[in-house]
């Protein structure tokens, strides 16, 4: 695939084990064999197309985008930057090996504040805190460890420039960056803080908690997402940036395969057919921290619908609290890590702050989701909905109040004006 992208067997899954996997151990072939052919020269040569790609998976305080299956393996996901370190590959013109060391300890640095060691000082199976619900069938006591390989960069020698090198102090990252490989628009924050992944067509047909893993519209470094423990009643299906349909008030579905999708500059569609007489057209444009999601909805059927925003800490603080807001249908969290919310701009919806299962998202062992809710009788909708995943604040003004964006559709081009700038897209599926 193009920009240093490969897959695992399956085109249509393409996620973190590519890095910290294939590239990692066909780079660590080369730093061992210390050849210069053919071979070597291509292996090399993908791995330096993936540094900048790979890079915007990854936020200013060394976080990685947790997104697709083997997420147990944790500090893995720096171990393509330990490769490339220990193999010497040539770097991109505006990457140096500060900038790789600077990826690589500070992925570190994140993940040994995480909650990952037990009372007998073991790593268990799970990511930000121990976790058997998401694990995926091959997942076993010792797979955590899969994570010291990023401790390669160990065995380079004393005198390697890689020990001398200062850490660069800047971290690079694109605000808007589209991936076609991965079928992703990468957004960071203002400060790059955090890394929003807007997703559509990536598909895992056998891995455990694939739609949740995969296919939800948006996977976030602070916020993470959440994996369902049942989809029989709607608490148990944690459904946060995703859309969950029902013929009644349990036995919830989500996305599993689209029938079409298209990654553009500026927005995400894709289509689905939750049944023969139902279907769902989705278009999510980026608008950090905002981003707004419009549904086409064509039922022959009465339908059940359920639709989350990001999901957040809920440890019963002071300081983790619903936010006034002026705005009609809306509801605001604010914790520890920052604010999600709604705004619901469809009368066919009801936002509500929701508490779902624990130990269903990855970085929070109990969390509050922002989630509208409704029932459509059989015909066509178009729905708009506005949501909020803010790690720095730029949501708020001077006084602590949510400033909420202007959000216009029309025909087919929409438009977001917020923060004295404008964000629109027009799409062509519509």
């Amino acid at each position: 695939m193009g920009h240093g992208w490969s897959y695992d067997g399956y085109v249509n899954q393409i996620d973190n084990y590519i890095p910290f996997a294939y590239q990692f151990f066909t780079i660590l072939t080369v730093g061992l064999a210390h050849t210069d052919n053919e071979q070597s020269k291509l292996l090399k040569e993908r791995a330096k197309a993936l540094v900048p790609s790979y890079a915007n998976w990854f936020a200013a305080d060394g976080a990685a985008l947790p997104y697709g299956r083997s997420l147990d393996y944790r500090f893995a996901q720096a171990a393509f930057w330990a490769a490339c370190a220990y193999a010497h590959v040539d770097l991109p013109d505006d990457y140096t090996i500060g900038d790789i060391k600077h990826l690589l300890l500070n992925n570190l640095r994140w993940w040994f504040k995480q909650n990952i060691f037990q009372s007998d000082g073991l790593i268990p199976i799970g990511y930000s805190y121990p976790n058997m619900n998401f694990a995926e069938g091959y997942n076993g006591p010792a797979s955590a460890y899969w994570a010291l390989k990023t401790f390669i960069f160990f065995a380079l020698p004393d005198d390697d420039p890689f020990w001398t090198t200062k850490e660069s102090d800047d971290f690079k990252f694109e605000a808007l960056k589209k991936q076609p490989e991965p079928r992703m628009l990468i957004a960071h924050s203002q400060n790059g803080l955090e890394v929003q992944a807007f997703t559509a067509g990536q598909h895992s047909h056998e891995h455990a908690h694939g739609e949740d893993k995969y296919e939800k519209y948006v996977y976030s470094t602070t916020f993470g997402f959440s994996t369902a423990k049942a989809r029989t009643l709607l608490k148990q299906g944690a459904f946060d940036n995703t859309l969950a349909v029902s013929e009644s008030e349990n036995f919830w579905r989500t996305a599993f395969k689209y029938d079409d999708y298209a990654i553009h500059d500026d927005y995400v569609y894709s289509d689905w057919k939750p049944w023969d007489d139902v279907e769902i057209k989705n278009y999510v444009v980026p608008a950090m921290p905002w981003h707004v999601r419009v549904h086409q909805i064509d039922t022959k059927r009465p339908l059940h619908l359920a639709e989350g925003s990001f999901a957040a800490p809920d440890y019963g603080k002071d300081y983790q609290k619903e936010l006034p807001s002026k705005a009609e249908n809306a509801v605001f969290y604010q914790t520890e890590v920052g604010i999600t919310g709604i705004v619901g701009l469809s009368k066919e919806l009801t936002a509500e702050l929701s508490v779902p299962e624990p130990n269903t998202n990855l970085y929070f062992p109990k969390t509050k989701i922002p989630l509208q809710t409704g029932v459509l009788k059989p015909g066509k909708y178009t729905l708009v909905s506005l949501y909020l995943g803010d790690r720095e604040l730029e949501s708020l003004d001077d006084d602590g109040h949510i400033v909420i964006p202007e959000v216009k559709l029309d025909g087919n081009k929409l438009t977001i004006a917020f923060n004295d700038h404008t964000v629109s897209a027009t799409f062509s599926e519509f």
